[in-house]
């Protein structure tokens, strides 16, 4: 039937132990936690990559600068 934190741990989860299940979730490949990171992780190096162009094209020649954008 799975696991229950309630009735598995009783009405109260500890802290630690509550901080100890939320980090061993981002660190397994196949739970929607740890999805959910990389989806992030990837669209914000994407939206750097594209920042850091914009500003690589605004100091080139025009001539070049298309090549940037």
């Amino acid at each position: 039937m799975g696991w229950s934190v309630t009735r598995d741990l009783g009405t109260r989860l500890p802290i630690g132990d509550a901080l100890a299940l939320v980090y061993r979730c981002a660190r397994d490949p196949l739970s929607m936690i740890s999805l959910d990171l990389e989806t992030k992780r990837a669209e914000r190096s994407e939206a750097e990559e594209k920042a850091r162009q914009a500003l690589t094209a605004k100091s080139l020649h025009p001539m070049f600068a298309k090549y940037f954008t």
